[in-house]
């Protein structure tokens, strides 16, 4: 699917990609999840190879910065957030060198183009207006909101972990939760580390095609960058003490069980053997001429237990 705003006569409007290619305009064109006409199609835009964005939109594909002749491409890996599981995307951005064409390219739909787009008429004017740099400036800033929106999602599940582990309920689930964001939370990391990386390429000025005078602005998303990472390393910490705590509270109660069930054997062990001993085919036992022999071993037995139970419940053992 392809989108076109076109900034032209102090506004901005829907377009044409080829449109970009007019004298006095400043274009944006995006590709979502482009088909092979559409790469080729951005391809012939930007003067690069399809086989060169195709690579780019790889799903391994980590942030980048790259010189080409006529375009400075830039790769950006953004967060989403699925129904079940935490993930990123990378985001192919390209800068024309007169400044006046921006052409982006991401297979899933992202909810930071959109809120550019719903930006009012007059705000979304006055960053066409400052030229593609601006535009970068403000779309990295849509996609550091979406890492704060994703991370506030998942300090929501971490709470409910950390609610389940000290309450008890659910904890069947517990650890298959926390291995499912610890695995999402290290790959937030190494996305994070290194867009950070390419935010510092564009301040130290590797990345051609951008106006030299906006880039003192990009240190702001640098320390964005920093302290998310940040966030992410603590939310991964106080995960692993939540698997530790978790299978502490595992083993102890197995050691609360295993203690009860030591505890009941050996309260039936002290009349088990007595009547074991008394069952043994002797001519001659103690008390076995007796007539009351048998209701005094019956109470030696019944005194063994209240002596047993009495004693293990004082060590609370019962």
């Amino acid at each position: 699917m392809i989108k076109t705003l076109i900034y032209e006569s102090g506004a901005v409007r829907e377009g044409k990609p080829e449109e970009i290619a007019k004298p006095g305009v400043i274009g944006w064109v995006n590709f979502e999840n482009p088909s092979e006409q559409e790469l080729a199609q951005a391809a012939g835009l930007s003067k690069l190879e399809v086989q060169e964005l195709r690579d780019n939109l790889g799903r391994t594909q980590g942030a980048v910065t790259k010189n080409y002749e006529q375009y400075t491409l830039l790769v950006f890996r953004s967060a989403l957030r699925g129904e079940r599981e935490a993930y990123t995307q990378p985001f192919v951005i390209l800068i024309s060198k007169k400044q006046k064409d921006f052409i982006t390219l991401h297979r899933y739909p992202s909810t930071s183009m959109e809120r550019i787009r719903n930006y009012l008429p007059q705000r979304l004017a006055s960053i066409f207006a400052k030229g593609p740099t601006m535009l970068l400036y403000v779309l990295l800033d849509e996609f550091i909101e979406s890492y704060r929106v994703a991370l506030a999602a998942v300090e929501d599940v971490v709470e409910e972990v950390e609610e389940a582990v000290i309450t008890g309920t659910s904890r069947d689930v517990v650890l298959k939760q926390v291995l499912a964001i610890k695995k999402a939370l290290v790959f937030y990391r190494k996305d994070l580390a290194a867009n950070r990386e390419m935010i510092s390429s564009i301040e130290k000025e590797y990345a051609e095609n951008l106006d030299r005078g906006l880039l003192s602005k990009f240190r702001l998303h640098y320390a964005d960058l920093a302290a998310l990472y940040d966030s992410v390393s603590i939310y991964h910490d106080v995960l692993s003490t939540v698997i530790e705590v978790h299978l502490s509270i595992v083993s102890n109660n197995l050691n609360q069980t295993m203690k009860k069930m030591t505890s009941w054997g050996a309260i039936i062990l002290v009349p088990s053997l007595i009547a074991g001993i008394y069952g043994m085919n002797f001519a001659h036992l103690p008390l076995s001429d007796s007539i009351t022999g048998f209701w005094i071993l019956l109470g030696l037995m019944a005194g063994s237990v209240l002596g047993l139970v009495r004693y293990f419940k004082k060590r609370d053992w019962i």
